[in-house]
Parts: structure tokens; C-alpha cells; sequence
């Protein structure tokens, strides 16, 4: 489940919008409080990742 989380944060430009999503699918999934964890890591880094390059590698 971490993986497809991962690659949601990479795809999706709408940071709010991706953690609605994943807060949604994982009250229906039953998704552990671990892999939530590991969900939120992976969009945190994605949004740091996607501002870096929005600012030309400069953070």
C-alpha cells in the first residue's frame, strides 16, 4: 500500500486533494496508523521534491 501512496504523491500536483483521498481510502481499507505514517512521509517529500524543482533545485 506504501508504494501506490508514493506514486499518488508523485502524480498529484494538489497536495490537499491527495490527503483527502488517502485519508478517505484508508478509513474504508482499514489502513494501519503505520502506513499512514509512511503515506504522509511520502507526500511530505514529494511536495519538498516538487517545490525544489519548481524553484530550479534551489531550497
Amino acid at each position: 500500500m506504501s508504494a501506490w501512496f508514493a506514486t499518488l504523491a508523485q502524480r498529484e500536483p494538489d497536495w490537499a486533494t491527495a490527503r483527502e483521498i488517502i485519508a478517505e481510502l484508508a478509513s474504508e481499507a482499514g489502513v494501519t496508523d503505520a502506513d499512514r505514517h509512511d503515506a504522509d512521509a511520502a507526500l511530505d517529500a514529494a511536495e519538498r521534491a516538487a517545490a525544489d524543482e519548481s524553484l530550479g533545485g534551489a531550497a
